[in-house]
């Protein structure tokens, strides 16, 4: 049997510790699936606001603002955590990385805006998210990134 010492328990408590604190800071994998979302109807979405219900699962939030409706993805360009919705847009749970209500960043380490999904209306009239295609430049992502409702 190994005698220990008490400095050799201090040091397995110390990295064991470390090991676990650093575990906690990231959530697991993110990477959502990537495809064509069909994420409801546009009665889905009644008021202005982000609508995180698919953030987890595919990593899309909805915006509506007025009669328009936006897609960004929920997946952090820091560390790839999830960001959850606050008064002025989006922050990260993770380092704290703060983004405006389009996804521009407002506060760092994050240095790159939340992915823009193209969106669009089916001829059923649901909302179709396509995550497979992010905007090269998410704030100006040109035509077919906004959709109105």
């Amino acid at each position: 049997m190994t005698d220990w010492t008490r400095r050799d328990l201090l040091k397995v408590a110390a990295a064991t510790g470390c090991c676990g604190a650093m575990s906690g800071c990231k959530f697991p994998d993110p990477t959502p699936p990537r495809g064509q979302v069909d994420v409801g109807a546009p009665v889905d979405y009644p008021k202005d606001g982000a609508y995180d219900r698919l953030a987890k699962t595919w990593g899309i939030i909805v915006i509506r603002k007025g009669s328009e409706l936006l897609a960004l993805s929920s997946v952090c360009t820091h560390e790839k955590c999830i960001v959850q919705p606050v008064p002025e847009g989006f922050r990260c749970p993770c380092h704290n990385s703060g983004y405006n209500d389009t996804g521009g960043v407002i506060r760092g380490p994050s240095i790159r805006p939340l992915d823009r999904f193209p969106i669009s209306l089916n001829a059923s009239g649901h909302v179709i998210v396509d995550s497979t295609k992010p905007a090269d430049d998410p704030a100006n992502p040109g035509d077919g990134f906004v959709v109105n409702v």
